[in-house]
């Protein structure tokens, strides 16, 4: 097994050395070996380190207790950042064109700026928003579980993926708008088991634009009797965050 592993590093370095990395997203030369976005496309990203309301999409205070919504209804958010160019590139180019080494690197960005608040919630597991097993089997890898995963990493936060699980295949939310998306993931998502229960849970999936799809799961995560803390994404997008 080790052999396997010293085998396929020095494959990785070979490549590397004579397909010389490219920026994923300006396709810039990259000096630094194994890199897949170049400084200058890091740097054009506009980051934030606010907290936003996933009901009201108000910015909340450090207190994670928003003003308007009542406290059984706010939901606290974290992003790196909108999705506008060139996150959203990068991110397309994790989601739909597998190059999941971007996963580790998102986080440890994400991670550098909320830290004190991922840390402060006191979170039992990480609840990865679940694709259906149509579209799973389709794209071959949910990006959600993959951002879980690496969090969990640099947290030391359980992941479950087992207990919150998609039971319709819906339609793809970026065709439709704010009502329509609502609609569409009404329903879409079931607790199987009793793991949820009395566990404080954070939400992660890629990208929210209303809303609806961290509403539904955190709706039922809420029958089931746990309670969402958190929703980390890696970006916003829309004109409402």
């Amino acid at each position: 097994m080790q052999t396997n592993g010293v085998i396929k590093s020095g494959i990785e370095a070979l490549l590397e050395f004579v397909y010389p990395s490219n920026c994923l997203n300006c396709n810039e030369y990259i000096e630094q070996p194994g890199e897949l976005i170049c400084p200058k496309c890091w740097d054009k990203i506009y980051y934030t380190d606010d907290i936003y309301c996933v009901g009201c999409k108000s910015a909340i205070p450090a207190n994670l207790i928003c003003s308007k919504c009542k406290i059984e209804n706010s939901l606290p958010l974290i992003t790196l950042g909108h999705f506008a160019s060139p996150l959203g590139e990068i991110i397309k180019q994790f989601k739909y064109r597998g190059f999941i080494k971007m996963s580790p690197i998102l986080v440890n960005r994400i991670l550098d700026i909320h830290a004190i608040i991922i840390k402060k919630i006191k979170a039992d597991l990480i609840v990865p928003i679940p694709l259906h097993s149509y579209r799973l089997k389709s794209r071959g890898f949910n990006q959600a579980e993959i951002l879980a995963d690496n969090i969990s990493m640099k947290t030391g936060i359980e992941v479950n993926k087992n207990s919150l699980r998609k039971i319709r295949n819906t339609r793809d939310q970026k065709l439709l708008d704010h009502n329509e998306r609502i609609k569409n993931v009404k329903d879409a998502y079931k607790v199987f088991d009793e793991d949820l229960r009395d566990k404080k849970i954070i939400l992660v999936d890629d990208v929210i634009t209303t809303g609806a799809t961290l509403n539904e799961a955190r709706k039922e995560i809420i029958k089931a009797e746990g309670k969402v803390v958190l929703a980390i994404v890696i970006a916003t997008a829309g004109s409402i965050y």
